[in-house]
C-alpha cells in the first residue's frame, strides 16, 4: 500500500526517529520482520513501516528496483499489511468525525436561513423575537450565544470521537513500585489478563494508562489504603472495544478473591455524556421503584452519546 512518505535506509529525514541505538564502535544493523535477516550496509534497501517502526527488505516486499526508487519520494507514506487496516480505520474514523460535524454545521446553517426568511417583511421587534425563540429556542436568542452553542457542539462531536475507542476501569489496585515502566507494564499485562478472563482478544490493547496523580496518604479511604486511580484503556479501534464490552456480563460470576472482584468497567465519556448518563441512571432508578411486576428491571444501555433506557427481564 502505496500513501505519502515510507521511510528507507538513509532516505528520509523521518528515519532518525527511527533509528536503532547501537555502540559507537558497532555498524548500525536493520532486521527484516519477515525473513530475520540483519542489514548493515548503506546499500542495503529498506523500507520502514511509518506505523509501527517495523522494517522490511525490498526481497520480501518483492520490489523491483524500479519500484523501489518510487520509495525515494519523501511525500510518500507506506504501511506495512500488519498496520494498512489500523490506518485506514483512523482514517475512516476521522473522516465519519468531519461528516458530522459539517452536517451539524449544514443543519444550524439551514436554521439561520429559514430565520432570516422569515424576517424578510417583519421589522416589529416583538415578532422578531417570538421567531427566534420558535426557530432556534427559547434560551437561544443572542447570536453570540447561538455561535458559541455551534462551536461547543462541535467540540463536543470530535472529543466524543476521539474518546471512543477509551474505556475507564475503576477499582484496580497500583503496585508501589517508583519505576513508571514498570507500573505500566504491570497494569497492561492486568487488562490482557482480564480480556482472557472473560474470554475475550486482547491483541486490541493499544494503550493503558493511570488518570491523574499517584495515590498519596491525602488520597487515602477509611482503612488506610491510598484509592488507586481509574485507568484508562485505549483500543486500536471501535470493534476491539466493542469486542470487549459485550463480554463483561462474563464478570458477573467472578469470585470475591478474584483480583478482577469490585473493578468497575464504563465508557470514557465526556464531561455532557457523563451528565446526561447520569439522569438516565436516576430515571432507570425511578422505573425500577415504580416496577409492579417485579419480573423486570430498567437498565441504562447504548453508546455514551446516545443513553438510553432499557426494560429487561431479571436474571437474563
Amino acid at each position: 500500500m502505496l500513501k505519502c512518505s515510507c521511510t528507507t535506509r538513509n532516505l528520509t529525514s523521518s528515519q532518525s526517529y527511527n533509528k536503532p541505538k547501537v555502540d559507537k564502535d558497532k555498524k548500525e544493523t536493520w532486521q527484516c520482520e519477515t525473513c530475520k535477516n540483519e542489514f548493515s550496509n548503506e546499500s542495503d534497501k529498506i523500507i520502514t513501516c511509518e506505523y509501527c517502526d517495523e522494517c522490511y527488505c525490498s526481497k520480501c516486499l518483492k520490489l523491483t528496483p524500479d519500484q523501489y526508487e518510487v520509495f525515494m519520494n519523501p511525500a510518500l507514506h507506506w504501511f506495512c499489511h500488519n498496520c494498512e487496516n489500523k490506518v485506514m480505520k483512523n482514517i475512516r474514523t476521522d473522516r465519519e468525525v468531519e461528516v458530522r460535524c459539517t452536517e451539524f454545521l449544514q443543519a444550524m446553517e439551514n436554521r439561520v436561513k429559514s430565520l432570516e426568511a422569515e424576517m424578510v417583511n417583519k421589522v416589529d421587534r416583538d415578532t422578531v423575537k417570538t421567531i427566534v425563540k420558535e426557530t432556534l429556542g427559547e434560551d437561544t436568542i443572542d447570536m453570540t450565544d447561538f455561535k458559541e452553542s455551534v462551536s461547543k457542539q462541535v467540540t463536543e462531536i470530535r472529543e466524543s470521537s476521539i474518546r471512543e475507542k477509551n474505556i475507564i476501569i475503576h477499582g484496580i489496585k497500583e503496585i508501589d513500585d517508583s519505576d513508571s515502566s514498570t507500573r505500566k507494564q504491570r497494569d497492561t499485562n492486568y487488562v490482557k489478563e482480564l480480556a482472557e478472563f472473560i474470554d475475550t482478544d486482547s491483541s486490541g490493547i493499544k494503550n493503558v494508562t493511570r488518570i491523574g496523580k499517584r495515590p498519596t496518604t491525602d488520597t487515602e479511604d477509611l482503612d488506610g489504603i491510598p484509592k488507586p486511580r481509574p485507568m484508562k484503556v485505549v483500543w486500536s479501534d471501535t470493534e476491539a472495544k466493542r469486542s470487549f464490552m459485550k463480554k463483561l456480563p462474563n464478570l458477573k460470576s467472578v469470585d470475591e478473591h478474584s483480583k478482577f472482584f469490585g473493578i468497575s468497567i464504563k465508557h470514557d465519556m465526556t464531561k455532557e455524556e457523563r451528565e446526561m448518563h447520569k439522569k438516565k441512571v436516576l430515571e432507570a432508578k425511578e422505573k425500577n421503584t415504580k416496577e409492579k411486576s417485579g419480573n423486570f428491571l430498567h437498565l441504562v444501555r447504548g453508546p455514551p452519546w446516545a443513553p438510553r433506557t432499557v426494560r429487561v427481564r431479571k436474571n437474563t
